[in-house]
């Protein structure tokens, strides 16, 4: 990889950490250009250069934060998949409640998802990228042509689902050991249920 291409990365991680930063301390009102740029230490222009929009920002953001995940929760660690979507969802909790104004601002992006085209256009590709890292996940654990599509795509969707709702919902009631149990008992009903099919299949 060329020294250009190699700094051009360095820099766009640093603009998405910087948003990440920003988000989860001044939450959504306090996401600006001029306080991104700050943050980041870059130009006006050097921002728009890796980005189309201040708005395309924050999705992208994601990418840091389920890389992050990847790296502290391997799945070559685990040799259950419930021991591991378990381990996941548990740390997932435990990091919403600690950055609980972070997520707080994500919901700003899912209501202007609902009404604008752009918005929803982004936040169907960040959606799409932690279901591919549950995707990643589980074809560690399953042999996903035995699975068959159909029924892996909806696994990989249920689980995402049921991310995205405890997200909500804890932020909300809060009361997280709660939620952890939830989490426990429905990847233990997925991860059964696609441990038989492989059975079945056999």
């Amino acid at each position: 990889m060329k020294k250009r291409e190699i700094q051009a990365g360095e820099t766009r991680r640093k603009i998405l950490q910087a948003a990440l930063l920003i988000l989860g301390t001044k939450g959504q009102q306090g996401f600006t250009a001029s306080a991104l740029c700050q943050e980041a230490g870059i130009s006006k222009g050097n921002l728009y250069h890796h980005f189309k929009s201040l708005d395309e920002v924050p999705f992208c953001a994601m990418e840091i934060f389920i890389e992050e995940f990847e790296v502290l929760i391997p799945t070559d660690k685990f040799r259950s998949p419930q021991k591991y979507l378990c381990v996941v969802g548990s740390a997932l909790l435990d990091y919403i409640k600690q950055h609980e104004q972070l997520f707080t601002a994500y919901l700003f992006y899912y209501e202007k998802a609902l009404v604008d085209e752009n918005y929803k256009g982004m936040m169907q590709k960040m959606m799409n990228s932690y279901m591919q890292y549950i995707e990643d996940a589980l074809s560690r654990f399953y042999p996903k042509r035995v699975i068959g599509k159909d029924y892996w795509d909806r696994a990989v969707l249920d689980l995402a689902i049921m991310l995205d709702c405890m997200y909500l919902y804890l932020l909300i009631l809060g009361d997280e050991e709660r939620f952890k149990k939830m989490w426990h008992y429905h990847a233990q009903l997925i991860t059964d249920d696609l441990s038989q099919r492989v059975k079945n299949r056999k």
